[in-house]
């Protein structure tokens, strides 16, 4: 494929298609898997989610087999063994209750299910198990859109309400980060909220790419680039490279998959399963893509990507990285480079490129986020000096930190 073509709808529209055709071959094997696969139960939510923005965006319009692939979906959602779940684990409702607003929103109303859900929410049972704040979002999200409920607050311990630094961040907190942002923005359809600040979003976001370009998750890099779409957030060099990584990586592998997933251990069910988020995140990301008709910023400066280059390349490959390099562009990739210093620092644990980072270039959030760390090192390593010389005053051996390696 053509850089050129690399972003262009035509190509957009035909990954879409791609993905709606994998769903479409294994639908049978989301309806036929046995109760409680909680692999099959997830497949089945991806793919009534998928359908129902893609219909919202005016991209199922044509497409054949959508209704039989639904069918099975629903299926599996509206099952009786799903009544059962929802009578004996009541906490299951926010998901359940996703799960039949979404196909309500494709008018698959089921009278059942809107009562069910309904009964389930006004019910303290519903309280009974520990929830983490993107969790209560989603709930909460779920509530207002089968009217259970009318509280839009973020809980007070969300990150959203803070500025976590990927590489200090644990990677399902990312997920949680992304998620968050797809609720209170009711998946791209209204703006952030007053609080959290736009820029501070932005800021995560964009730093949170660039790392994940080093951590190998194209699963989640779906996910992170869809929540900045959703935030409203401008096509910076990170997203853009970060786009570009995911389309490339997609292309010649043939799907998006989790980190460690897709491998030879699964048959054929069994990678279906695997991959299916990531798949459907990507397809969506190409649907908003298409929806808000993306355009390309005109690239500035000209020749290979130099120095940024090559530390993509330590990341992604140096055909991939070459790549990306020719779409984004040498001047957006020399802006680039700080970050992606940053990130390869953290990913490898090497000092001398985080201490190389605050050189390169403006201090970008990520960079300044690497000098508090640097600063954090210097304080610690101090406390262990001086430790060490007590210890050495005493004549006994304390253990090595090593965390004053590399650090002046």
């Amino acid at each position: 494929m053509d850089n050129a073509d690399l972003v262009s709808p035509q190509f957009l529209a035909h990954r879409l298609r791609r993905v709606l055709r994998l769903l479409r071959t294994h639908a049978e094997d989301i309806r036929t898997a046995p109760v409680g696969d909680v692999r099959a139960d997830r497949a089945a939510f991806n793919t009534v989610l998928l359908c129902a923005k893609l219909s919202r965006n005016g991209h199922l319009e044509g497409e054949e087999g959508v209704d039989a692939l639904l069918d099975h979906a629903e299926a599996r959602l509206r099952s009786d063994a799903m009544v059962a779940s929802l009578v004996w684990r009541p906490g299951l409702v926010p998901c359940l209750a996703m799960a039949t607003t979404l196909l309500n929103e494709l008018g698959r109303g089921d009278p059942r299910f809107d009562v069910l859900p309904q009964a389930a929410w006004d019910t303290s049972f519903r309280e009974s198990s520990e929830r983490r704040p993107h969790e209560v979002l989603e709930a909460r999200w779920a509530a207002r859109q089968s009217g259970a409920g009318d509280d839009v607050r973020i809980p007070d311990t969300s990150l959203l309400l803070r500025k976590p630094f990927a590489p200090m961040t644990e990677t399902a907190d990312l997920g949680a980060y992304a998620r968050s942002v797809f609720c209170v923005t009711d998946f791209g359809r209204e703006p952030l909220p007053a609080k959290p600040l736009p820029r501070d979003v932005w800021d995560v976001l964009d730093a949170a790419v660039t790392w994940t370009l080093f951590v190998g998750d194209p699963e989640r890099l779906a996910e992170l680039l869809l929540a900045a779409v959703y935030a409203g957030m401008p096509p910076t060099p990170a997203f853009r490279a970060g786009l570009c990584a995911l389309l490339v990586a997609w292309d010649d592998r043939g799907f998006v998959a989790r980190h460690g997933a897709g491998g030879d251990e699964h048959d054929a069910t069994g990678l279906f399963f695997a991959i299916c988020r990531g798949n459907t995140l990507a397809a969506l990301l190409c649907s908003e893509l298409m929806k808000r008709e993306f355009h390309w910023p005109l690239m500035s400066g000209s020749g290979e990507g130099g120095e940024a280059e090559a530390l993509l390349a330590s990341a992604i490959g140096p055909d991939a990285a070459r790549r990306v390099a020719a779409q984004v562009g040498s001047s957006s990739m020399q802006v680039l480079e700080g970050d992606l210093r940053v990130a390869r620092g953290f990913a490898r644990r090497d000092m001398d490129d985080i201490l190389h980072s605050l050189r390169c270039g403006p201090a970008t959030w990520a960079i300044r986020c690497a000098a508090e760390w640097l600063a954090m090192v210097k304080s610690v390593a101090e406390v262990t000096r001086r430790t060490d010389h007590v210890f050495a005053a005493t004549g006994t051996q304390p253990a090595s930190t090593g965390c004053g390696a590399g650090v002046a």
